[in-house]
């Protein structure tokens, strides 16, 4: 059974993708380089649309109510918080047409979201990878001819590998298990990378490191 294209992605997902942080997110969001949304089962909203007078003035035009639900697009700055680790309200959704506002109606009807609740659309992460050239190894493969295309198989047993990934993740755990998460993800990766400077003669690249630590981190695991 071939599923269909998923039109949502949850964040981690997306974090270790593009090998970011939620920190890094929280800033795209505020920049409004990128739309995050999230997921209603059904909510009325107050909808009315920007005019301008001769003069210059601006005003609103009520439009009336709307009911939404399913993904609707969010304001940066009303989620920022969230990437913090915090609780955020939602009193407005943002409109794809311009000039257009939706904001919930009844105060009642406002509701909180944290990290968890966020997601991005397809169309949202495929216009920010065309816009920063980021190539994704299911794109590569999909542009490669069929004879530059090469099969990955996982290791056999008593197949060695260049690095001790195994020792990592053991270090990793008994870290965070016995002194809990460090303050920053930076710290954890100096910390691991001490660690292969310590035990091998030829440690990998930070930036390999940085990238597993990253999965772990943003996967919510010890928080």
């Amino acid at each position: 059974m071939v599923l269909p294209r998923r039109q949502t992605f949850m964040l981690p997902d997306i974090a270790a993708r593009w090998n970011v942080t939620m920190a890094d997110f929280g800033c795209l969001a505020v920049d409004e380089i990128l739309t995050f949304s999230t997921v209603v089962r059904g909510v009325r909203v107050d909808t009315s649309y920007d005019e301008q007078t001769v003069d210059g003035e601006r005003f609103r035009v009520p439009c009336g109510p709307r009911y939404l639900k399913g993904v609707q697009q969010l304001y940066g700055v009303d989620i920022w918080r969230a990437f913090r680790g915090e609780p955020v309200t939602i009193f407005r959704f943002k409109s794809s047409e311009p000039d257009t506002h939706l904001e919930i109606e009844q105060e009642h009807d406002c509701f909180e979201i944290g990290l968890e609740d966020l997601v991005l659309t397809r169309p949202e992460i495929e216009k920010y990878e065309a816009a920063n050239s980021i190539v994704t190894e299911t794109k590569q493969a999909a542009v490669q001819p069929p004879s530059a295309r090469t099969t990955r198989r996982p290791p056999g047993p008593g197949a060695s590998t260049k690095h001790d990934w195994d020792g990592f993740y053991i270090e990793l755990f008994r870290n965070v298990y016995e002194n809990g998460l460090p303050s920053s993800q930076a710290l954890l990766v100096r910390m691991l990378m001490d660690w292969f400077h310590a035990t091998s003669k030829e440690p990998p690249d930070e930036s390999t490191v940085r990238k597993k630590v990253s999965r772990f981190w943003n996967s919510g695991v010890c928080r």
